[in-house]
C-alpha cells in the first residue's frame, strides 16, 4: 500500500512539474511574441522619424526590418509597405517604389492613399496610361475632400501629357470645385 501511495505522489509531483513547465513555456511564448511586438513598433517608430527628417535610406532600411518581421500584423506591413514606396520614390526609385505600392495592394486593397502613391510614382517615369487607372481607382475609394481634389489634378497632369485635353479639362475643373485654392499647373490653366 505504501510503495502505491507513493507512486501516486510521485505521478502528481511530476504531473504538477510537467504543468509548471507548460505554462512557463507558454508564458515565455506570450513573453516573446510582447517582445517582439515592441521591437517592431521600435523599428517602426524610427523609420517614421527618419522619414520626418527626410533621411529616407534610414527610414527605408527600418522599414525593411519590419516589412521582412514575420510576426507583423497585416495592416502594419501595408503601411510600412506603402511608407517604403514613398521614400524610394523620394530618391527617384519610382519601379522599385511601384512595386511595394503594389504589394500593399495585394495585403488591402482598399486604401485610397496606395492607388494614389503608386499613381504618383507611374506619372514620374511617364507611365500616364497606368497613373490614370490608378488616379482612377483612388479616386473610387476617395471621399469629397481636398485630398480627392489633388487625385484630379494629378489625374488632369497624365492626360495631359496623354494630349487628351478634354478629359484634363474636365479634371482640373472637378479639382477646382472640391478645393478652390488648388494650384492648377500653367499648361491646365489655358484650358
Amino acid at each position: 500500500m505504501q510503495r502505491r501511495f507513493m507512486a501516486i505522489a510521485l505521478a502528481i509531483v511530476l504531473a504538477m512539474g510537467a504543468t509548471s513547465a507548460l505554462a512557463a513555456k507558454k508564458m515565455s511564448k506570450a513573453a516573446m511574441a510582447a517582445e517582439s511586438q515592441k521591437e517592431i513598433s521600435e523599428q517602426y517608430n524610427d523609420a517614421v522619424t527618419s522619414m520626418t527628417d527626410h533621411k529616407w535610406a534610414a527610414a527605408i532600411q527600418d522599414l525593411t526590418l519590419v516589412i521582412d518581421n514575420q510576426a507583423v500584423t497585416k495592416e502594419m506591413k501595408t503601411d510600412a509597405l506603402v511608407n517604403r514606396a514613398n521614400c524610394l520614390a523620394n530618391q527617384k526609385k519610382e519601379d522599385m517604389a511601384i512595386a511595394d505600392f503594389e504589394k500593399a495592394m495585394d495585403l488591402n486593397p482598399n486604401r485610397e492613399d496606395i492607388y494614389y502613391g503608386k499613381a504618383r510614382a507611374e506619372g514620374k517615369i511617364g507611365k500616364h496610361e497606368e497613373a490614370v487607372a490608378d488616379y482612377t481607382k483612388a479616386i473610387s475609394l476617395g471621399k469629397a475632400n481636398d485630398l480627392l481634389a489633388g487625385y484630379y489634378k494629378n489625374r488632369g497632369i497624365s492626360y495631359l501629357a496623354m494630349e487628351k485635353r478634354d478629359l484634363a479639362k474636365a479634371d482640373f475643373a472637378k479639382a477646382k470645385e472640391l478645393n478652390p485654392k488648388i494650384k492648377i499647373p500653367g499648361s491646365g490653366k489655358n484650358l
